[in-house]
């Protein structure tokens, strides 16, 4: 028998969590107060269909029955009695469950409320649990509410929903609702202690809280965690259980996305490959990056943590919301969710997670770049941030500026080799190749606001010089100078070694380059 099966509570009590539901539930049993309809709703795996098979035994329990006529106070099933184990035993002839999901047809909801008018064959009522109301046929609704309109005395119907805004309102206005929520982290742990002790399970807390927080506050969901990590051994730490759900550490998700906030793509990839390689799923790995994101955000909005999570992973996220600012995380949050469909349908799972490590740290690198002055002739001073160390900058010399027909221009001829190094740097960010091309060029010339570019080999020459690669180059020249420009590429000649060999090993270098 599943865990999730097994564990089901059989008792109001037993119940985890929604103690607004369980408390208003009793005292209507106490006090005989039940109605003839119920609405259930909330998301998956928090007690609904539970909730209303102890509804069920509550309405047909004989103990319940006796102390209402011996003014006695019981408001829980009695799980002793004929129709409480035929219930937990699936036996019980008047409990009738309905999948909506797959009775959609009117003609097969009609054929069930038509039976609703014959009174329980040996119960005291006859129970009609229909699971994912919201799935219903217009027609069929209909159908149900004309029975909810004037219900048999002896017939009670529990709706049960993860939708009801899909629910007509007539339906709605005739059953009495409840609202379930998501359960909360530590009562899922507790929950999942007891499972474990009474199964002879040897598990960390660590391990524990992973599978609460995966489970997204839906307890069903966290039993069948269980039961499957538990398949593969009865003695399981944190390590082994991510392993088994497909999910990397947590200290490696914090570490690839601080590298991003660092503006690291080497880094971020170093991470990911390795992630990769060691058969980590990718698209998992991508939603546990936005769900790190998600929480960042949270806490930098607004200064508290708005969410569950552990104590040391809290911690985590304190640290990283001071590396970036909301605008940069929602623009991180949107590459991430963008590229799962992506992840899904590629070929290679990690092309998408190294696109976006490449584009969030290219956003990062643009943010910041500071703006120059704008009316400042003599050479200005650009802090550039270190990609390694955020704490770090240096000062390097931009080159000069001067005036031709009202347009700023770079004086290409005093372009110095690092900033060049440094447009590079940048342009590597946005096309690997494009930069392992310009490796070995260099400002040679300036006409007017054009620069021309001395590069030694005819192949190197094409591919720069394709539109696509132009434009980079201009856009990464830009950003860097605040100035407008026009790349141009031109051949040098390069004088060879004695043995006549330089060119071509400066040739076999930059293609190994291009193609590592």
């Amino acid at each position: 028998m599943a865990f999730y099966q097994k564990y089901r509570p059989k008792r109001f009590s037993d119940l985890i969590g929604e103690n607004h539901i369980k408390d208003t539930l009793k005292e209507a049993i106490l006090r005989n107060r039940l109605s003839h309809a119920y609405l259930l709703s909330g998301p998956r795996g928090t007690g609904k269909t539970s909730t209303a098979r102890l509804l069920a035994k509550a309405f047909n329990c004989l103990e319940i029955d006796k102390s209402r006529k011996e003014k006695k106070e019981i408001s829980e099933p009695c799980n002793r009695c004929r129709s409480c184990k035929e219930i937990e035993e699936g036996k019980a002839i008047d409990l009738i469950e309905i999948d909506a999901a797959s009775h959609t047809k009117v003609d097969e909801i009609r054929e069930v409320i038509d039976k609703a008018k014959f009174a329980p064959a040996s119960s005291l009522k006859k129970i009609y649990i229909i699971d994912e109301v919201h799935m219903l046929s217009i027609s069929s609704f209909n159908a149900l509410l004309k029975t909810l309109e004037e219900p048999p005395e002896h017939s009670v119907f529990i709706l049960a929903t993860t939708e009801a805004q899909k629910l007509p309102a007539t339906i709605i206005s005739r059953t009495q609702r409840f609202d379930f929520q998501r359960i909360g982290l530590a009562d899922i742990v507790k929950n999942l202690k007891k499972i474990v002790q009474s199964e002879n399970i040897e598990i960390d807390d660590d391990a524990l809280e992973i599978i609460a927080l995966n489970a997204e506050g839906a307890h069903r969901d966290a039993i069948s965690l269980l039961e499957q990590v538990s398949s593969i051994s009865k003695k399981l730490t944190k390590e082994e259980v991510l392993r088994i759900l497909g999910f990397s550490d947590y200290r490696n998700i914090v570490d690839y996305v601080g590298a991003i906030f660092d503006t690291n793509p080497e880094e971020g990839l170093k991470i990911a490959h390795r992630l990769y390689q060691s058969g980590d799923d990718m698209l998992l790995f991508s939603r546990q990056v936005t769900e790190i994101l998600r929480k960042t955000l949270l806490f930098n909005v607004t200064s508290s943590l708005a969410f569950e999570d552990t104590a040391e992973n809290m911690e985590t996220i304190k640290i990283l919301s001071k590396k970036a600012d909301s605008q940069r995380i929602i623009e991180l949050i949107d590459i991430f969710i963008r590229i799962e469909k992506d992840i899904q349908s590629a070929s290679n799972s990690i092309l998408p997670i190294e696109m976006a490590t490449i584009e969030s740290c290219l956003a990062g690198t643009k943010n910041n770049v500071p703006e120059p002055e704008k009316n400042d002739k003599s050479v200005k001073n650009l802090t550039v941030i270190s990609q390694n160390n955020e704490s770090e900058a240096k000062e390097v010399k931009i080159p000069n500026v001067e005036k031709d027909d009202g347009k700023k221009v770079i004086n290409a001829n005093q372009v110095s080799v690092e900033i060049w190094k440094k447009i590079i740097d940048n342009i590597k960010l946005r096309n690997s190749t494009l930069a392992a091309l310009l490796r070995d060029t260099e400002p040679i010339e300036q006409q007017g606001n054009k620069i021309i570019l001395g590069v030694k080999f005819p192949f190197h020459k094409d591919k720069i010089s394709e539109p696509k690669n132009i434009q980079i180059i201009e856009e990464v020249t830009g950003e860097l100078s605040g100035l407008k420009c026009s790349v141009h590429c031109q051949l040098i000649k390069k004088k060879r070694n004695s043995n006549g060999a330089g060119d071509d090993k400066e040739l076999l270098e930059a293609a190994e380059e291009i193609f590592k």
